[in-house]
């Protein structure tokens, strides 16, 4: 694969299988984890869910060697050097191994503490629990090198060999643990399935990848001048996401500190249904990042460009209708979902919630081309100077405004954070204002009015939930057209009509 294979049409290819790689996993999550939770009981489903954490979330912990493979490899096949691209797989997958061995090595040290001292497991659980945890720990190193593996895939644009793994082998994690059920097997039975699968997943990442890379065959590479290269580039990327991660429960503890627990669910409520939405970004920036990576390498500026504003002009046709339902029936929503006095309590949390993924969704397409362009740094340094700014806004706010003030602090810093991204890859790819208004960016403001328009109009003359759902119908239909006929250019409307999974 070159550089000059990466068109439009494969990016928006690539993401719709993204998005259905991710739905796929989720809607068998939903189907199947009330049959899960009556077969093994409350207490051993916390359990599973703890394993679900160790399986699909210890990548967070890979020293962000998985991003790191991707963006490598990626650069290598721009330039044209292929030759460099088993010395930094091997390199890469290497490193996961070790590390994987080490986190393997202290999840069993610390079991015995886990089960006894800082989980509250009851005693006749503790052996299975402990039993459990041993199990899974022989799934780490796989995990991690998986990432690698898929990374390599994705550098590539294979993206439909990596949902073809990705997709199955994660609603694996729902699907094992109910035949478990169904065989009346214990939690340490249903563990082995799902570590035997892992490593089924990593088996055959490995094929694709020498399928695409024949390259790759034969005995490992050792490690070589790639190292330091790959380590600091996946450090920087350690450093955003555990950023990341203290700033997405930062507000809950000081909401559970200053008012109760109770409030904190009020809070937490909305931003975990919202945060759900994350699939339409996250599908596509997984698709941008290794292209981002492959134009770089070849500094090209036009090509850059086009990376940037189409997709961001794709991306805002989605959001712009889901953040304005969002916004103007949250308290409908609300009440239909969890009653009447939850919804009066938790309207602005989640109106306010919504504006904040607004900015992150636009923020993200910035943030990935910033770390694709080799100065993950950056992004690290901006999210460690964000997050006190996020706690003094929560300190002053939440005593005051309740959790409306932890809200509205989050939706500050989260468009503050978009709006400095944009800036920090605006200098990196000399994108102008006059790029902006050229590609049309600013003719979305058009359709996003008249929708939102089209929905109030909806809120206050349509009586009941029923008849304003069906007026949102139309307008729905009113949107697409305004977007078809006003917004898309040609090449939009050409990448819409002809792609093909």
């Amino acid at each position: 694969m070159t550089s000059l294979e990466i068109s439009g049409r494969l990016l928006a290819r690539n993401s719709l299988l993204n998005f259905i790689g991710q739905v796929v996993p989720l809607f068998v999550g939903v189907v199947t984890i009330p049959f899960i939770v009556r077969g093994l009981g409350t207490d051993r489903f916390g359990l599973l869910s703890l394993a679900w954490v160790i399986l699909g979330y210890f990548t967070i912990f890979d020293l962000g060697l998985g991003r790191a493979t991707a963006k490598f490899v990626a650069e290598a096949l721009g330039k044209g050097a292929e030759g460099q691209i088993p010395r930094l797989f091997w390199t890469a997958a290497t490193i996961q191994a070790v590390w994987g061995l080490l986190g393997a090595i202290v999840l069993v040290s610390v079991t015995p503490l886990l089960v006894e001292r800082i989980l509250n497991i009851s005693p006749e659980l503790r052996g299975e629990a402990q039993n459990t945890f041993y199990v899974l720990a022989f799934a780490i190193p796989v995990v991690l090198v998986s990432s690698s593996f898929s990374g390599v895939l994705e550098a590539a644009q294979r993206f439909d060999l990596v949902n073809a793994v990705r997709s199955p082998f994660n609603a694996a994690n729902f699907l094992l643990p109910l035949v478990g059920v169904f065989l009346g097997w214990g939690l340490p039975r249903i563990a082995a399935l799902l570590v035997v699968s892992r490593g089924l997943a990593w088996l055959t990442y490995y094929w694709r990848c020498i399928r695409v890379f024949p390259s790759l065959k034969g005995l490992p590479h050792l490690p070589s001048g790639e190292l330091r290269a790959l380590v600091g580039f996946g450090g920087w990327i350690t450093i955003s996401q555990l950023a990341g991660m203290i700033f997405g429960y930062l507000d809950r503890i000081l909401i559970g500190s200053f008012l109760s627990i109770g409030a904190v669910t009020y809070y937490a409520v909305p931003y975990d249904v919202i945060s759900r939405f994350t699939i339409l970004p996250a599908s596509l920036t997984a698709t941008l990042f290794p292209a981002f990576s492959n134009q770089g390498a070849l500094q090209r500026e036009d090509a850059l460009h086009r990376l940037y504003l189409q997709p961001t002009k794709f991306l805002l046709v989605a959001i712009i209708p889901l953040v304005s339902v969002l916004v103007i029936f949250s308290g409908e929503i609300l009440e239909l979902w969890l009653g009447a006095d939850f919804a009066q309590r938790s309207i602005t949390v989640f109106r306010f919630t919504a504006l904040a993924f607004f900015f992150n969704y636009l923020g993200q397409i910035c943030y990935t081309a910033i770390q694709a362009l080799g100065r993950p740094d950056l992004t690290a340094k901006l999210n460690l100077a964000e997050i006190p700014l996020f706690i003094g806004l929560c300190w002053n706010l939440i005593p005051v405004w309740g959790i409306n003030g932890g809200a509205f602090a989050r939706c500050i810093v989260t468009s503050v954070d978009a709006l400095l991204l944009f800036c920090i890859m605006k200098r990196l790819i000399s994108l102008s204002l006059g790029d902006l208004f050229s590609s049309g960016l600013f003719r979305g403001i058009v359709p996003g009015t008249i929708f939102c328009l089209l929905l109030l109009c909806a809120k206050h003359l349509a009586k009941g939930l029923l008849a304003q759902a069906v007026f949102i119908t139309p307008s729905l239909g009113a949107y697409a057209l305004v977007v078809w006929f006003y917004w898309l250019d040609g090449v939009d409307k050409a990448i819409f009509t002809k792609v093909k999974l």
